[in-house]
């Protein structure tokens, strides 16, 4: 099948397919491109904190590798996959690299399959931590290798992408006119809805594992702190009790010092009335500042962790809630051309937006970490505050 390099508009002025493609992405697909560019640039830069941050200022934990290797994905995603949707929409009518088209397809699914199977692992991984903490925990070695087994999964997965898509000739919206485009090919269009039809199930099933799995952690979490609570109030109430006893014993021991006065010779006993009173106090005190320790520690350890699974679960939701309409409109695709073109019809070019919206989620991901993670926020404050004191110090030097 040959493609037509040539269009009539309405005035009769003849253009060649190029002229018509360029024309079209000025007037229609301009934002849309814009649209992923600010995305590459957001993400990159932004992954590039985490990795910075997480792999220089953290301590080695299961939190960490998995949080580095998302980063790992989602920088992958902005720097490789993102260009080459850019790349795609600015040639959606001359794309004929074929090859090309099957390699990065089978990149895209598999960094898409990748980032949804790490969050599924860190919520079982959040679930093990906080529901079964007597039971053994996954070891640093045994994350690394959950991650590797992950990528690998996932780029089995993708494999079917080299098969199904490649540079497809088909018409386009003007009548009689045939474009190629890095799409489905239309000889693989069965395997195309079951293969559309898995992902969206995977992903469907991993956002309700992960869901359940967060809410099962969210009840442990809330428990822990009401626990907190009645252990507090029951403390302050042993400290009352504790103190009015002391006060007790402290009038008593000053009414027998004054009875003691009456003789000289018992006055040598009294060398210091308050001396068993201070050091009944000081263990008393330190008992109590341990105490006020750990509870402060167990707080804070509580409070992280119920920041941090809230954290991947509103990472998790965007990440599902980009990648269904993705999955949705291509299942519409392989299971009626015609209902899809309707509807690409009255999207218009924003159509190409909701497909392409499972990039959020490898924006997002450290904005999420920004705004959830005073921790991280932190330690990019600090890198910020060294990196203006080296360049006040360039500056300093190249003045002197």
């Amino acid at each position: 099948m040959v493609i037509m390099n040539i269009s009539t508009n309405s005035t009769g002025h003849i253009h060649n397919l190029e002229e018509l493609e360029y024309s079209e992405f000025i007037a229609e697909y301009l934002p849309i491109f814009l649209y992923l560019l600010i995305l590459g640039i957001v993400g990159t830069f932004g992954n590039l904190h985490v990795l910075l941050v997480y792999s220089q200022r953290y301590k080695p934990s299961n939190h960490r590798i998995f949080i580095l290797w998302l980063a790992a994905v989602d920088l992958f995603s902005c720097t490789v996959s993102i260009p080459f949707e850019m790349y795609d929409i600015r040639y959606r009518y001359t794309f004929t690299a074929s090859w090309a088209c099957k390699i990065f397809r089978f990149l895209n699914h598999t960094a898409s399959v990748s980032s949804g199977f790490l969050l599924g692992l860190i919520a079982v991984e959040r679930f093990r931590k906080a529901c079964q903490p007597t039971k053994v925990q996954m070891s640093l070695k045994q994350a690394k290798i959950a991650c590797i087994i992950t990528l690998l999964v996932s780029s089995i997965l993708g494999v079917p992408a080299v098969v199904i898509y490649g540079a497809n000739v088909s018409a386009t919206f003007h009548p009689g006119i045939l474009a190629s485009d890095c799409t489905s090919l239309t000889k693989y269009k069965s395997y195309f809805k079951l293969y559309s039809g898995a992902l969206l199930l995977f992903s469907t099933c991993v956002f309700v594992m992960c869901i359940i799995i967060y809410i099962c952690v969210g009840k442990v979490l809330y428990r822990q702190m009401q626990f907190r609570k009645r252990a507090q109030l029951r403390r302050n109430k042993l400290n009352a009790l504790s103190s009015y006893s002391l006060n007790t014993h402290c009038s008593t021991t000053k009414l027998a010092t004054l009875g003691s006065m009456a003789s000289l010779d018992k006055v040598e006993i009294e060398d210091d009335p308050s001396s068993l009173n201070t050091e009944h106090l000081k263990v008393n005190k330190n008992h109590s500042s341990n105490g006020v320790s750990q509870i402060h520690k167990r707080k804070t350890k509580i409070n992280r962790s119920k920041k941090i699974t809230l954290m991947f679960l509103v990472a998790t939701s965007v990440s599902y809630l980009g990648y269904l309409p993705n999955t949705v409109f291509s299942v519409i695709k392989a299971l009626d051309t015609a209902t899809f073109t309707a509807i690409s019809m009255k999207l218009g070019a924003s159509v190409f937006i909701l497909l392409r919206l499972y990039f959020i989620s490898n924006v997002t991901n450290p904005i999420v970490y920004s705004f959830m993670d005073e921790r991280f926020r932190e330690e990019c404050r600090l890198y910020y505050s060294k990196f203006k004191q080296l360049l006040l110090n360039c500056l300093r030097c190249k003045k002197d």
